[in-house]
């Protein structure tokens, strides 16, 4: 579990800066950012990040810290991942009233604070599901110590790109590339839910190949059963494809007139004819 707290922290965390209401306020910080000197920038890069690092370090403690270590169905995971991975791609065909949560509006005096700082203690509206996974995660992880590591891979790994971008500049190229990146990652981001839905939900079923076989053992006398009573109700078919009486049935007189001959079996056809 805590293995899987680390990976998904940075994993997640790096998929959030492409989300698409991500990359329009980043990328319009990297753009200001690089038109300022090298030691400015890399001051307002610094100051994202660390107050990124302790919104994410200090709400994954107090879910650590508050909640008690869940113990969900085997079933629930899975729905909630299912139902997160919907939205995203319900979020591309119509619009959803999420708002960011700017953390800086509640903290006294938090307006005035430089826009560097007030970026980094926000989490906008489509990192919010990627964030509640790493949440729900630290809590099954139940410790303190690997929250804290969550937090700062996440921060880290959703800062990385604002940092390279705003030493880099954004340019034509790139901002092509953001664009697409934005029209792709909530596809991607659905995919891997439902991925990772469809993972934690495969233990629960019994695939085990004993189960399988004695599943087949018990089916095999019910199966054997309706193939023969199948097998025996088309032979009935094959020997009497018409109701015997049509064998003896007399020939109309226009076709006795025409000279036609009975279709029946020889011994009965000069019987009838």
């Amino acid at each position: 579990m805590n293995t899987a707290l680390l990976l998904s922290a940075s994993l997640l965390g790096l998929l959030a800066f492409f989300e698409p209401c991500t990359i329009a306020t980043h990328t319009l910080f990297s753009a200001r950012a690089h038109q300022t000197a090298r030691r400015g920038c890399c001051r307002s890069l610094m100051a994202v990040w660390l107050a990124r690092s302790a919104l994410c370090c200090t709400l994954l403690l107090a879910v650590v810290a508050l909640t008690p270590a869940p113990s969900w169905p085997a079933w629930l995971p899975s729905l909630m991942l299912s139902l997160m991975a919907t939205l995203y791609l319900v979020s591309r065909f119509a619009y959803l009233p999420v708002p960011h949560l700017a953390f800086a509006r509640v903290l006294p005096g938090g307006q005035s604070l430089p826009f560097a700082i007030q970026l980094g203690l926000t989490l906008p509206a489509c990192t919010l599901p990627l964030f509640v996974v790493v949440a729900g995660l630290a809590a099954a992880a139940d410790s303190l110590l690997f929250a804290l590591l969550a937090g700062l891979l996440f921060a880290s790994f959703f800062t990385a790109p604002l940092v390279f971008a705003s030493l880099k500049g954004v340019h034509a190229d790139g901002r092509d590339l953001l664009a697409r990146a934005a029209e792709g990652s909530p596809y991607l981001t659905a995919l891997l839910l439902f991925a990772t839905a469809l993972v934690l939900l495969l233990p629960g079923l019994d695939l085990s190949a004993e189960s399988l076989k004695a599943t087949l053992q018990q089916a095999g006398p019910t199966a054997i059963g309706l193939w023969a009573s199948r097998r025996g109700s088309c032979s009935a078919s094959t020997r009497f494809p018409s109701p015997p009486f049509r064998w003896y049935w007399p020939m109309s007189p226009r076709r006795r007139k025409s000279g036609a001959r009975c279709r029946s079996v020889a011994p009965l056809s000069s019987a009838c004819c």
